[in-house]
């Protein structure tokens, strides 16, 4: 689990580096020029749980602008997402923050890269757990037009064992989803 954390420190690590630059914003959320840009979408892929084949997963998932930090250029937005999925019996039920770092592309393509940090109750076995995870994703978006807007992530998340009943299950899980969704 160390190393886990280590890798998913210099990752985010990484990404800090532009935090050097000037024009960075601590809590411009206290800024009267914050606009948090709402924007809901439904998720549906697939999900990869070491402890289980692959399986369906679904969710929604809840952005805005980052209300903690906003660097120069490069957009963060602050993702909230609940994932599902249920498979051989393990159902999961993931609850994750995802700060993604945006970099544009062309005019309504924007590319992100962020850590994760995430909750999952696991229920199977007769038994339920809850763990805590780490993990790094990336992501695509593609603006419609200024309401709507479609687009794929993929990440990767290293998660503490579950105990279910005596059993520890591995729940570090590797997921790609697709989204649709509007701006609010």
């Amino acid at each position: 689990m160390i190393k886990k954390i280590l890798t998913t420190a210099a990752f985010s690590a990484l990404l800090g580096t532009t935090l050097l630059a000037d024009g960075v914003q601590v809590l411009p959320v206290m800024n009267s020029s914050y606009t948090p840009s709402l924007a809901v979408a439904a998720l549906g892929g697939y999900q990869k749980t070491d402890a289980v084949d692959g399986t369906g997963a679904y969710g929604v998932e809840v952005s805005l602008t980052c209300p903690l930090l906003q660097i120069p250029n490069y957009p963060i937005r602050q993702q909230v997402s609940v994932v599902r999925t249920n498979s051989n019996g393990l159902t999961t039920t993931d609850f994750e923050l995802n700060p993604h770092v945006l970099f544009d592309v062309a005019p309504q393509l924007h590319v992100g890269v962020g850590p994760s940090l995430g909750f999952v109750y696991a229920s199977g076995a007769g038994d339920h757990d809850y763990s805590f995870g780490i993990g790094a994703g990336a992501s695509v978006t593609y603006d419609i037009n200024s309401q709507y807007f479609v687009g794929a992530e993929s990440r990767y998340q290293w998660v503490n064992k579950a105990d279910l009943s005596g059993s520890k299950v591995d729940m570090d899980n590797m997921r790609t989803l697709l989204k649709v969704g509007v701006h609010f």
